[in-house]
């Protein structure tokens, strides 16, 4: 081999990782948001071997010369756009969980499809005066037939155990159209004693959000809309609203409530947070991101889809006063698999006192 060569297969390798840092980039902030159809899935697998097969082309063709300068800005960018998201998380970053039970690490065991965990977390509420609710936060569940029954069954079995006043499921679910007529099996002996309150998600409104709502219907979930409903926590209230943007029927509008009522608001994507937070809502419980649902050892997650990259990828933040909690998820979409992701359960206490 010459060293010719050798210099063309390094330009390639090169020119190829910067493309890797491309791809994650533009299918998160852009593709991941288009309806989910044969079409984009098309276009997705387009864009990879394009993507790749040009680098390495472009790469091999001029080698190690000046034009290592596109390849370097790239990183540069990279480099820019992660550090904005280590400060800004590290903004926003709130309080860990109190508790958890998670399934432990092995990098010889990557695949975590249903290692399921739970998180539990506790958050003052200022304007009660003696109330206490202890909420289990759950989200995309991607009901199909790639994760068993048994597997929901035992979802439900974990949050009862919990004791929860009360769940918020927040959309995503099911993947297909028909898939909604195995949610009621799937959601089976899912209660609590102030009800479980839920909003849909995009997958819901790309599939058939009619037939979805049609097969809650049959199960203990309620469907929450805008103007929300009051969970009462021994005479203090909780006011839950739903905001199904930008994928719902209506836009969200800030619901009335009482003087000193708290406002908690269900929505898929925290890419809403800085809108519902400019509305003063108290807490916003999300899904949407899966955690990434593949991650790297030490990394975290590679792809997120939202506008907002890594930055709200999973956990508890505070924006301004809001309170969001960020679930990793039940279910999994495309891939049918997690790696070193794990599904998780959110419990969250809300109780009275001082932040």
């Amino acid at each position: 081999m010459s060293w010719l060569d050798v210099e063309s297969i390094a330009g390639a390798l090169i020119y190829l990782s910067a493309g890797l840092l491309i791809i994650p980039f533009v299918y998160g902030r852009f593709l991941a948001h288009i309806r989910e159809s044969r079409g984009r899935s098309i276009a997705v697998r387009c864009m990879l071997v394009a993507c790749t097969a040009l680098c390495l082309l472009l790469g091999y063709w001029r080698a190690v010369d000046y034009w290592l300068i596109v390849p370097g800005l790239v990183w540069l960018c990279a480099v820019i756009l992660e550090l904005e998201r280590l400060v800004m998380q590290r903004r926003h970053r709130s309080a860990p969980p109190v508790e958890e039970d998670v399934p432990g690490f092995s990098l010889l065991k990557p695949f975590t499809t249903t290692a399921l965990a739970v998180r539990r977390y506790e958050l003052c509420v200022p304007e009660w005066s003696r109330g206490r609710m202890r909420i289990a936060h759950i989200s995309d569940l991607h009901v199909h037939g790639t994760l068993e029954p048994g597997y929901f069954h035992g979802v439900t079995e974990r949050i009862k155990a919990m004791a929860p006043d009360a769940v918020f499921i927040t959309g995503d679910f099911i993947s297909r159209t028909k898939y909604a007529r195995v949610l009621p099996e799937a959601l089976k002996g899912l209660d609590a004693p102030l009800g479980v309150y839920a909003c849909l998600g995009n997958h819901d409104f790309w599939s058939n959000a009619d037939e979805v709502r049609g097969a809650l219907g049959k199960t203990s979930v309620q469907l929450l809309d805008a103007r929300g409903t009051v969970l009462d926590a021994c005479g203090d209230k909780l006011l839950v609203s739903a905001c199904e943007d930008p994928w719902g029927d209506q836009a969200w509008a800030v619901p009335e409530r009482a003087e000193g009522v708290p406002l908690a608001v269900l929505s898929h994507t925290a890419d809403n947070i800085y809108d519902l937070s400019d509305a003063d809502a108290d807490i916003v419980f999300t899904g949407h991101y899966h955690a990434g649902q593949g991650a790297l050892p030490w990394y975290g997650p590679v792809v997120i889809p939202s506008r907002h990259g890594r930055r709200f990828d999973h956990g508890h933040f505070l924006v301004n006063k809001t309170h969001l909690y960020v679930t990793a998820g039940i279910g999994v979409a495309f891939p049918p698999f997690r790696v070193y992701c794990h599904p998780e359960i959110l419990v969250v206490d809300l109780a009275a006192g001082k932040l």
